[in-house]
């Protein structure tokens, strides 16, 4: 009989749990898997009886990636939390500290197991295709922790429902200690469980996470030719334009932009797709100013790629002398990094994530603006912005226009 049940905090629940392990701890041998989980509608299938019942008296035998034993003399309480659906991990840079960089926002819902004396919980990959699995574990005197695997040395295989805790197999998560004492929890023969950390370590001023307030954003626009009514830019660098119908279009940039375009302007607006990126284009058709005859365009890139910046070669440099750092909300996992650009035959240089530049290229000015460069090595799709693929997360704004007279 499955002996989970779901995460609830309903008293009459509560009970009927309390009361249906106080039955079975009087029972001589143990519960099978077949039997019911406790849900939205009460026991699942099955029932407490002897069909649950291995053929040697204990309990049968569970399937799993790993397991937890309960190596102590007294019925345990753990809750295992798997890692959410659309939360994918960089295996390679995780494994240098799971402990620190998979955080609490990544997980799930919790099963909990009531575990009593050397009997087993399965621990199952939430992720079968990927390289690497993880899952959080807590429980009542147990330290949190971790558990990271690899997906190919540990694949899915039946394990014993219970043993002496001196036969823990290979996978085995073993939680020893005595009564009312805090219990330690261990991996014999293979570093499988990671404690977290209750303190951040602390972060240099070079390594902050660049974070998601000052992105590019643009709410929907068709392609198409406008001519500007009213222009408010707000505090914030979002910008308010009236196209002629509403609602009111808005582009948000990096304060620190000077936006270039007026009322009367027309413009021309399109987006073009690449992968997970995206570029925006406004060209002004027309001057405000008939003495100003350089064309005025504005490309701003988003995405894991930095897509056509009149031209220029940008490579992304991620900061490797930084920590990945999580990011506590989300749980998403970077560290910050910088561009290297070039225009045509020029020299390169860096252009430093939070910070501007001005190239002049031939007979046009580029002013050119990092408002966000991460490389990302666990990302929390629902809740963080940016792109849903691991890797670089970039954003750039590049405005052209005639370089100033000397």
């Amino acid at each position: 009989m499955d002996r989970s049940y779901a995460h609830t905090t309903a008293p009459g629940r509560a009970l009927a749990v309390a009361l249906c392990t106080a039955l079975c701890a009087a029972c001589p041998g143990g519960i099978g898997d077949d039997g019911g989980e406790w849900g939205d509608e009460g026991w699942g299938e099955g029932d407490w009886g002897d069909d649950g019942w291995g053929d040697d008296g204990g309990y049968l035998p569970i399937d799993g990636n790993l397991y937890v034993h309960n190596g102590t003399d007294a019925q345990l309480s753990v809750r295992l939390r798997p890692l959410l659906t659309d939360v994918d991990i960089d295996c390679f840079e995780v494994a240098a500290d799971p402990g620190r960089l998979l955080t609490e926002p990544i997980f799930g819902e919790a099963t909990t197991w009531l575990l009593p004396p050397q009997t087993n919980a399965p621990v199952a990959a939430s992720h079968p295709e990927r390289a690497c699995q993880a899952a959080l574990i807590e429980g009542d005197r147990l330290p949190s922790a971790v558990l990271f695997w690899q997906s190919a040395d540990y694949p899915a295989v039946t394990f014993p429902g219970d043993h002496p805790a001196d036969l823990a197999e290979r996978g085995a998560i073993v939680i020893t200690g005595a009564q009312d004492q805090p219990h330690t929890i261990a991996s014999p023969g293979a570093k499988l469980v990671f404690l977290r950390s209750n303190e951040d370590p602390p972060v240099l001023d070079t390594c902050e996470l660049p974070g998601d307030t000052g992105r590019i954003a643009w709410s929907s626009v068709s392609d198409g030719t406008y001519t500007l009514g009213a222009v408010s830019v707000g505090p914030d660098g979002c910008v308010g334009h009236d196209l002629g119908a509403p609602p009111t279009w808005y582009l948000c940039l990096p304060p620190a932009i000077l936006y270039p375009f007026v009322e009367g302007d027309q413009i021309d607006v399109s987006t073009q797709f690449s992968g997970d990126s995206e570029l925006l284009t406004l060209r002004r058709l027309t001057a405000a100013d008939p003495d100003d005859t350089g064309a005025l365009e504005l490309r701003a890139s988003v995405g894991d790629d930095v897509l056509d910046l009149f031209g220029a070669t940008a490579s992304f440099l991620p900061r490797y002398t930084c920590d990945a750092a999580p990011d506590l909300v989300c749980g998403s996992v970077g560290r910050p990094g910088d561009l290297t650009v070039r225009f045509g035959d020029g020299p390169y240089f860096k252009l430093l994530l939070g910070e501007g530049a001005q190239v002049v290229d031939g007979d046009r000015q580029h002013d050119l603006f990092l408002a966000h460069a991460e490389q990302r090595v666990v990302i929390h799709a629902s809740c963080s912005d940016g792109p849903d693929v691991l890797g670089a997360d970039l954003e750039i704004v590049a405005i052209q226009r005639a370089p100033a007279l000397p």
